[in-house]
């Protein structure tokens, strides 16, 4: 603070402008509202005894209060620096097994779904679902899955089925009905009965199929004109 400055405050506390005073100490010190009165009150008490305006004297700085330092938070930034690096690593880190662990699992779950049988119609959706439907809508079920054409293939071509309806085989699709048909987790079964004809007779199969990732199967009997016929091995 300038000599000018001092006597200017000064003047005003003389004059009882206490007000004008704490004001211009504020201009001169950059200083807030508290430290200005507090000061201006001291350097009030001080000239109430002490000399003249013409002779100032310092006035009292007020009592020490934390201010902004740009070199303490310049040292605060720097000290940051390499913690926000550590942070994101930490959760690079984290996340890697849970990464893994569902690469994994998706990994498991395709490969189940490749692997089943014949019909070959692993998905995920069909490993995600298991569902079991009975009567004409098992019917439409087993009409719709992968596998059907081989149980087509097996039923057309028993010799027992052709010796005892003729060739060739006809399967009615609309009256087939089904007890179950069900795509699980590791495997499809269905157990459904089917009408067929052909030149010298007709008849129905009932069928038990089995398509897991290792094996597919079909097994089932004719019922024609009273006889049960069994059907012969694939």
């Amino acid at each position: 603070m300038t000599p000018e400055q001092q006597r200017g405050i000064d003047e005003k506390i003389i004059g009882g402008q206490l007000i004008d005073a704490i004001g211009l100490y504020r201009a001169a010190t950059g200083c807030g509202l508290p430290e200005a009165e507090s000061a201006v009150q001291r350097r009030s008490a001080s000239l109430n005894g002490g000399p003249s305006p013409s002779t100032p004297s310092p006035i009292s700085q007020p009592y020490s209060t934390q201010t902004f330092n740009p070199q303490s938070e310049a040292a605060i930034r720097t000290a940051m620096r390499p913690v926000v690096p550590i942070v994101v690593f930490s959760l690079v880190i984290a996340l890697i097994p849970i990464v893994i662990a569902a690469v994994v699992i998706f990994g498991v779950m395709k490969s189940l779904g490749g692997a089943f049988g014949s019909s070959g119609a692993g998905t995920l959706g069909t490993i995600g679902t298991a569902l079991t439907a009975p009567g004409k809508l098992g019917g439409q079920m087993l009409v719709g899955e992968p596998y059907y054409p081989d149980v087509v293939k097996d039923i057309e071509g028993d010799t027992t089925f052709r010796a005892a309806l003729g060739a060739p085989i006809v399967i009615d699709q609309n009256g087939i009905s089904c007890r179950t048909i069900k795509n699980g987790y590791t495997s499809r079964t269905a157990n459904c009965t089917l009408p067929v004809h052909g030149p010298n007779a007709s008849g129905s199969v009932t069928i038990a199929v089995v398509d897991q990732p290792s094996s597919f199967g079909v097994a089932g009997q004719l019922v024609t004109g009273g006889r049960t016929i069994d059907m012969s091995s694939r």
